[in-house]
């Protein structure tokens, strides 16, 4: 997590999960180009089940990957937690 403000009235923390949506990104286009090779050759089950798990990927990066805020507002007495 990294200071993104810090004021006398308010201080904002959040966390860019950079390396994790690297990895899953490298995952996924491996995947896809996987599926695209299998296609290619005529290998309908193989380009099917890297198709699934290719999805299946996108889902995980779509799910996980996420920018989180948390600010805490001195003058409101209110913390609020964006994701």
């Amino acid at each position: 997590m990294k200071i993104a403000r810090n004021t006398y009235s308010t201080l904002v923390i959040e966390d860019r999960p950079i390396l994790v949506s690297a990895v899953l990104d490298f995952f996924f286009f491996a995947l896809c180009a996987g599926t695209v090779g299998s296609l290619m050759a005529g290998e309908w089950v193989a380009g099917i089940v890297l198709s699934v798990s290719a999805g299946f990927s996108a889902l995980l990066i779509h799910l996980i990957v996420r920018r989180v805020q948390v600010i805490f507002d001195r003058n409101g007495d209110t913390i609020t937690f964006r994701a």
